[in-house]
């Protein structure tokens, strides 16, 4: 809860638009920090669209798929698009510097591949011991 840490199963852009519509309805106004990676064969141009106007930073990783856009190339798209954004190596780095950057108070939302999530849950309750 310091900071609230969301990991939503968001995926694809209907599942984004689902994720949008719950931070407004509980984060009204407020920026966050994502932690998210995609597969490239998905619309993420859409999915990420929709979740910009929403993020104060985006910490960018790659999901352990053969079909996944890397963090750089992620991090890349989205600095393009006007994003803070950044590359992670792994979920544990990701984890860590979203959590240093939100200083306990701005949340954190992991969203993007489903593929990532099992690995972040596990890297936030290490961290937490």
């Amino acid at each position: 809860e310091k900071p609230l840490f969301i990991i939503d199963g968001g995926h694809n852009p209907q599942c984004i638009e689902a994720l949008a519509r719950s931070l407004d309805e509980y984060l009204p106004g407020q920026k966050v920090l994502f932690l998210l990676g995609v597969l490239a064969d998905k619309d993420y141009e859409t999915m990420l669209a929709r979740l910009l106007p929403y993020g104060k930073k985006f910490f960018c990783l790659t999901p352990d798929s053969s079909r996944a856009l890397s963090a750089d190339e992620l991090s890349t798209y989205l600095r393009a698009k006007g994003a803070d954004a950044v590359s992670c190596t792994t979920a544990e780095d990701g984890v860590r510097r979203a959590l240093e950057e939100s200083g306990g108070e701005t949340p954190v939302v992991a969203c993007g591949s489903l593929y990532l999530m099992g690995e972040i849950r596990e890297e936030i309750k290490a961290f937490l011991e």
